[in-house]
């Protein structure tokens, strides 16, 4: 029956997926991890960067995003960490299969926090739509602007400028209001 009815055919398939929306802020956060730039080291060595990176669904506000040297559950648990303490606790989370993101630390946390974890399928870029569409942005708008880092923390620092000024604070076309970091909660009310 699969078969004779095409139902595995991709492009049925992607006719079938459906755009979704929390209707508050914190309800859900996206998060996923964007290869970044590389660093010459005092050795003259390059050193790869990673952004890991939480999206809340409803406001499009980027809890937070921090570059680290290595994509790992440590700096994942530090960067989920940092989000909870700048914007809150959201009721759900929303991740890709990544090691990072499955692992028991994340899941303890979880359980923990009262919050509920659920994980985008298996090669699903497009389930995550939303932080791989800010990642796109980040890189057309910040990348392409500041091509050469002096630090780790000079990288981390420009990127948290332009989150908080550029992109935090500018109205989203995709929610059609625009959104004021200081007036979040009285425009987009938290659940």
């Amino acid at each position: 029956m699969v078969k004779k009815n095409n139902l595995l055919n991709v492009e049925q398939v992607q006719k079938l997926r459906r755009s979704f929306s929390m209707q508050f802020a914190n309800e859900l956060w996206q998060a996923d991890t964007m290869y970044g730039p590389s660093i010459k080291q005092p050795d003259g060595s390059w050193r790869k960067t990673f952004l890991i990176a939480f999206i809340d669904d409803a406001s499009r506000v980027i809890t937070h995003g921090e570059f680290f040297y290595h994509d790992n559950t440590v700096n994942m648990v530090d960067a989920f960490r940092t989000a909870l303490f700048k914007r809150g606790k959201p009721e759900r989370l929303y991740f890709d299969n990544g090691s990072n993101y499955t692992s028991k630390e994340i899941l303890q946390a979880c359980v923990r926090l009262d919050i509920h974890l659920s994980h985008a399928p298996v090669r699903d870029g497009a389930a995550k739509g939303k932080i791989e569409r800010f990642f796109r942005g980040f890189r057309d708008r910040f990348l392409v602007q500041h091509l050469e880092f002096k630090s780790l923390e000079d990288l981390n620092d420009k990127t948290h400028d332009w989150i908080e000024n550029e992109y935090n604070s500018k109205p989203h076309r995709g929610i059609h209001r625009f959104l004021l970091l200081q007036n979040l909660h009285t425009l987009l009310p938290c659940k």
